[in-house]
C-alpha cells in the first residue's frame, strides 16, 4: 500500500482551482462583452440588437453540418 506524501488538504486544493477556473472564465465573458458593446455602440445599437443581427447573418447550415 502506497501512503500519500502530498501536503496539504485536497479539498482546498480543488475549491482554490475551481475558483480560479471562475474567476478566469467571468474576466473572459467580461473582456467579450465590452468588446461587443464597444461594437454595438460603433454602429449605434444595443448589445442584443447587435447579436441579433450577428446571428441572423450566420450561414446555419455550414456550421451546423
Amino acid at each position: 500500500m502506497t501512503e500519500n506524501t502530498s501536503t496539504g488538504n485536497p479539498q482546498k486544493g480543488r475549491r482554490a482551482g475551481q475558483l480560479v477556473f471562475t474567476l478566469i472564465t467571468l474576466a473572459c465573458f467580461a473582456y467579450l462583452y465590452y468588446r461587443i458593446d464597444a461594437a454595438a455602440g460603433r454602429q449605434g445599437l444595443s448589445v442584443f440588437a447587435y447579436m441579433t443581427e450577428v446571428f441572423a447573418t450566420v450561414d446555419w447550415s455550414s456550421w451546423l453540418l
